[in-house]
């Protein structure tokens, strides 16, 4: 079997990646008790504030350019969408800087709460290192420089939690994890940069003003359609955990995004490998007719993955949490495992939900992220009207019906691609 295994590429791809992943996600996971004995929940709804703009403002700054990277033949029209996705990146941190710091903004209650006002000026530089990655760990994956991203992952994660337990043993002001947080997203550019230069020069150095416009009219569906459809599924689910910032009890929103961090574990660990394997192989997967048979085979092979770590969580977390992170973060165990079904159905969607713009179903990929916004915004409304002392874990239940409908869409659009005479079995 491991012999079978090993003998895919896309197996041994996402092997590499994966061994990269578990070694990040190791250092910090192992590292989350000590963080949370020296920064309380309080400094955490901080963080949960500022990982929520940053993850917004992330999931658009290349304007979706670096997806479609992996996906053309010619290395120079590739080589156009790396240059328009670092120039996209670098616009969007400098304009979301300017409207952060623009006084009307300031004075939102999700700013202004929560003391969120004091670290604009780092959000800029945390977008800006953030889209400046994705670019380039898009190009690393068309290279198939697996080996590259992965340890870029590890020396990251490292840096991030050094700076977060050095600067909170010294003072545990909440500006200690807004810097870990942003070194976790953004560092390591720098050397995937580095190795783009030394490897695809000449590609780099070819890229004019004519092919960056051709590589626009190439790929205009990237930034009219897949980046509103980005933008919505991030706020789908940061945008509640703004409003939960801003209206609901000082400690809730850290509590909260401390759950979302230790469930998002799992997607960290094997849903990006995954993806970026996915991405880098299902333009030719297209071409050849194979694809809807490869996704399903992904979509089945992360569900029997994940479903006993997912039981295991649902059903231990709420004894050991506050044995594990420490006093007062007991609630933490009890959202854990009312996430556990919306995280198991986005550990086996989100991975291969790009295949809605590979398809060029690019309307109804923005459609499903509007209506997940609508659904998980509205429950949290609902909730803080309600029942207040609810509020996440009704968030929770949110997240499960949204990806419950996701899935459904993405299996009738595999439907519509498969081969005459073959069936979804």
């Amino acid at each position: 079997m491991l012999s079978k295994l090993t003998s895919s590429i896309f197996v041994r791809h996402v092997l590499v990646l994966l061994s990269g992943t578990i070694m990040t996600q190791g250092i910090v996971t192992l590292t989350i008790p000590i963080v949370t004995r020296l920064y309380d929940p309080a400094a955490f709804s901080v963080l949960a504030g500022f990982a929520s703009i940053l993850s917004m403002a992330t999931a658009v700054a290349c304007l979706r350019f670096n997806v479609a990277i992996p996906l053309p033949e010619n290395e120079g029209e590739a080589a156009s969408l790396l240059v328009l996705s670092v120039v996209s990146a670098t616009v969007l941190s400098l304009l979301t800087y300017g409207l952060l710091m623009w006084t009307p903004l300031r004075d939102l209650q999700f700013i202004a709460s929560r003391r969120l006002d004091e670290y604009v000026w780092l959000l800029g530089i945390a977008i800006w290192l953030s889209g400046t990655y994705l670019a380039f760990q898009s190009w690393a994956a068309r290279r198939q420089a697996f080996k590259r991203i992965a340890r870029t992952k590890v020396t990251r994660a490292g840096w991030s939690v050094a700076t977060q337990i050095g600067i909170g043993a010294i003072n545990p002001v909440p500006l200690g994890l807004l810097l870990g947080h942003t070194v976790l997203q953004g560092f390591g550019f720098l050397s995937l940069a580095l190795f783009a230069w030394r490897d695809d020069k000449a590609d780099l150095l070819s890229v004019t003003r004519a092919k960056i416009a051709n590589a626009v009219r190439a790929y205009w569906r990237y930034p009219v359609f897949s980046t509103p459809e980005a933008l919505l599924n991030a706020a789908g689910t940061n945008l509640p955990v703004l409003i939960i910032v801003a209206h609901a009890a000082p400690a809730e929103a850290g509590l909260l995004f401390l759950a979302m961090k230790i469930m998002g574990l799992p997607m960290m660990l094997v849903g990006r490998s995954v993806t970026q394997v996915y991405v880098s192989e299902a333009g030719e997967k297209l071409r050849e007719g194979t694809l809807p048979r490869f996704t399903l085979i992904a979509i089945w092979s992360l569900a029997k993955l994940g479903a006993l770590p997912f039981l295991l969580v649902g059903i231990s977390a709420p004894f050991l949490a506050e044995l594990a992170l420490g006093e007062g973060w007991g609630r933490t165990g009890l959202l854990l495992a009312w996430m556990v079904p919306w995280f198991f159905l986005q550990f086996i969607t989100s991975p291969i939900s790009v295949v809605l713009l590979i398809a060029s179903q690019q309307v109804l990929a923005v459609g499903m992220q509007a209506l997940g916004l609508m659904l998980r915004v509205g429950a949290v409304y609902l909730a803080l009207g309600i029942w207040p002392e609810f509020v996440s874990e009704t968030f929770a239940i949110s997240g499960a019906v949204f990806y419950v409908i996701y899935l459904g869409l993405i299996l009738m659009v595999l439907r519509v691609l498969m081969p005459r005479g073959e069936t979804m079995r």
